[in-house]
C-alpha cells in the first residue's frame, strides 16, 4: 500500500522538526496521551487518532502518515512543537479494546453490511499500522482435537519466541469445531468472531491468493516467521518475499505446526495454553465428588485408539490405513485395577468408542460411554490428571500441552517424535516378522519403517 502524496509534505515537516528538536529531546521520556481512535477514518483516509501532548496539554489529530505511524513512532505537538513517541503498549491497549467493543456491536446487530465493513476496517488495519502493532489474521485447524491443540500452541510458542511476546492475534471460528469449550479456551489468547473471516478474504482479495490456498509452505517466509523444511530455524522476516497483504495471513490447516524438536513448549517462558477460572474448578470438583474423588484424590486417564471414532468421522478418508494402529482397551483394565490397589480412580477417555470397558472395580470409570462426557470434561480431566495413559490419538496432546506426564503404549512403528517432552515415555508394540517367524528388535523397526 502506498502512501498518499497529499501526506508528503507533513512528513517531511514533521522530519524537519524532529531533526531540529532531538538534541533537546534526548531526555523524555514521555508520550502522546491517546483520547480517541476512528476505526472509520482508516478506510477513508482521515485522521484515525486523536492525541493529547504531553507537555502543552493541547489535543490535535493525527493520521496514519504521520510519523507517529513509522518505524520510530515519533511525532510532534502542533502548538508547542514538542516530541515524543507514541507508546505502542498503550496504542495496543487501547485499539484492541475498541476492537472487541465494535466486534461485540457488530455481532448483536446481525447487520451483514456492517460485519463486511468492519472486516474491511481489520484488513486495512494489519496493513497500515505495521509499524506500530504486529496483527495476524489465524485460520485454526479445528477438525481434530490434537491438530487443533497442538497446531495453534505450537504456532504461539514460535511466535514468542521469534518476537518475544505475542501480537495482536485475530481468529475465525473453525468450520468444524471438534471441541467449543477449547475454542472459548482460546479466547483468553485471540479475538474470535466471524467478523475475522471477512477480514481474512479481504487480505486474501488484495493480495492475489484465494482463500485457505498453500502459500504458507514448509519452505515460506511470511511477516513474522521463516521455517525451513526441517523446523530447525525460525527468524523474524519482516521482508519476505510476499505480497504485503499476505504477510499477516495465518493458516494453520495449511502448514503444520504440531512439530517441537526443540522442546519450545517445556520453556518457562512459552505461553501457557489457557488458564482454567474458578467457576471452571468448581464446576470440575462437584463432578470428581460425584465419582467420590475429593479435591486432593489422584486419577489418571487412559485412552485407546479403537475403530469407532474415525470411522465415523466425515473427515478421514485414510481410515483403513491407519487400522494397525488400533487397539483393545481391555488390555488396559489389568493397568487400571492395580492402579485402583495404589488409590489411584482411572477414567477411560474417549468419543464414539467401540466398546465399553468391562470391570467390577469402582475405582474404574467408563467416562467415554457415561452420560456425564462433556467436551469441557474432556479437556479438564486431560490437563488436571496424575497422568496419561494412551496409544496414540489426539486427546493425548492435551496432557502434553499442559505438562502432564504422558504414557504412550501400543505404539506399532517407531516414528519421531513430534513433540520433544521429557515427560512422556513409549511402549512399543511387538512386531512379528512373518518371514523370519520372529519378533523383530527395536534396531531392525528402526531400520527398516
Amino acid at each position: 500500500m502506498k502512501r498518499r502524496k497529499t501526506g508528503g509534505k507533513q512528513a517531511h515537516e514533521e522530519k524537519i522538526l524532529i531533526q531540529h528538536y532531538s538534541d533537546k529531546q534526548e531526555n523524555n521520556d514521555t508520550s502522546f496521551l491517546i483520547r480517541n481512535f476512528s476505526f472509520e477514518g482508516l478506510l477513508d483516509d482521515r485522521a484515525v487518532l486523536e492525541l493529547e501532548c504531553p507537555v502543552c496539554g493541547h489535543s490535535f489529530s493525527s493520521d496514519y502518515f504521520s510519523g507517529f505511524f513509522s518505524a520510530e513512532n515519533i511525532g510532534a505537538c502542533e502548538k508547542c512543537l514538542s516530541i515524543s513517541k507514541l507508546s505502542k503498549e498503550q496504542f495496543r491497549e487501547f485499539f484492541e479494546k475498541e476492537l472487541r467493543r465494535k466486534i461485540e456491536t457488530a455481532e448483536n446487530s446481525g447487520d451483514e453490511g456492517e460485519m463486511d465493513r468492519l472486516g474491511q476496517i481489520i484488513a486495512k488495519a494489519a496493513i497500515v499500522l505495521e509499524p506500530l502493532l504486529i496483527i495476524f489474521v489465524v485460520g485454526f485447524w479445528g477438525d481434530r482435537i490434537g491438530q487443533y491443540l497442538a497446531s495453534t500452541q505450537l504456532f504461539l510458542a514460535r511466535i514468542k519466541k521469534a518476537l518475544g511476546y505475542l501480537p495482536l492475534l485475530l481468529a475465525f471460528p473453525p468450520k468444524n469445531d471438534c471441541n467449543s469449550y477449547l475454542t472459548d479456551l482460546w479466547r483468553q489468547t485471540f479475538i474470535i468472531s466471524p467478523v475475522v473471516l471477512r477480514a481474512y478474504d479481504r487480505l486474501s482479495s488484495l493480495s492475489g491468493h484465494r482463500r485457505f490456498n498453500k502459500w504458507i509452505n514448509l519452505k515460506g517466509d511470511h511477516w513474522a516467521l521463516t521455517v525451513d523444511r526441517n523446523y530447525d530455524h525460525i527468524r523474524i522476516s519482516p521482508n519476505a518475499p510476499l505480497p504485503r497483504q499476505a504477510r499477516h495471513l495465518i493458516d494453520l490447516r495449511e502448514l503444520y505446526w504440531g512439530l517441537d524438536p526443540h522442546g519450545l513448549i517445556n520453556e518457562n517462558d512459552a505461553p501457557r495454553p489457557y488458564v482454567f477460572d474458578e467457576q471452571a474448578h468448581s464446576q470440575a470438583r462437584q463432578w470428581l465428588l460425584g465419582k467420590g474423588l475429593s479435591e486432593n484424590d489422584p486419577y489418571v486417564c487412559f485412552i485407546g485408539r479403537d475403530t469407532a471414532y474415525l470411522k465415523n468421522a466425515k473427515f478421514d478418508t485414510q481410515y483403513p490405513l491407519n487400522e494397525y494402529r488400533n487397539v483393545d482397551i481391555q488390555t488396559f483394565i489389568p493397568a487400571m485395577e492395580w492402579l485402583a490397589g495404589q488409590g489411584s480412580a482411572s477414567f477411560r477417555m474417549g468419543y464414539k468408542v467401540a466398546k465399553p470397558v468391562i470391570t467390577d472395580n469402582k475405582q474404574v470409570h467408563d467416562y467415554a460411554v457415561s452420560g456425564d462426557r462433556s467436551e469441557f470434561l474432556d479437556i479438564y480431566l486431560s490437563s488436571h490428571c496424575e497422568f496419561f495413559v494412551s496409544s496414540g490419538v489426539g486427546l493425548d496432546v492435551v496432557p502434553i500441552m499442559n505438562s502432564r506426564p504422558l504414557l504412550m503404549t501400543n505404539v506399532p512403528l517407531y516414528v519421531p517424535c513430534a513433540i520433544n517432552n521429557s515427560r512422556m515415555c513409549v511402549i512399543f508394540k511387538k512386531i512379528y516378522c512373518k518371514k523370519r517367524q520372529a519378533f523383530l528388535s527395536l534396531r531392525e523397526i528402526f531400520e527398516r519403517y
